[in-house]
């Protein structure tokens, strides 16, 4: 398996499409400019698809019991766990 190439085609097709916080109020409020507020959002659309890839091809995905712990995700993909590690950087 070329998980290099699967998980590019995982995530080939993904868009940012958050604009705003939604308040139990109704009301909203854009998001923060803080890097982590993005970083947070990305890991947790990251690891949505990643899991389900992992589903549907018999891959068990095992997530960290804190979120500090590393890595972000592990894949255990026969007898070898991967480590996945869930970055972003900013582009225009």
């Amino acid at each position: 398996m070329d998980l290099e190439h699967e998980l590019t085609r995982v995530f080939s097709k993904s868009v940012w499409d958050y604009e705003a916080i939604l308040r139990t109020t109704g009301d909203t409020s854009p998001l923060p400019k803080e890097s982590k507020v993005v970083t947070a959002i990305m890991e947790h659309h990251a690891i949505a698809k990643i899991q389900d890839w992992a589903s549907k091809n018999n891959i068990t995905a095992i997530l960290p019991t804190n979120e500090r712990e590393y890595p972000d995700i592990t894949l255990e993909i026969g007898n070898f766990p991967v480590a996945v590690d869930i970055a972003t950087e900013i582009s225009n």
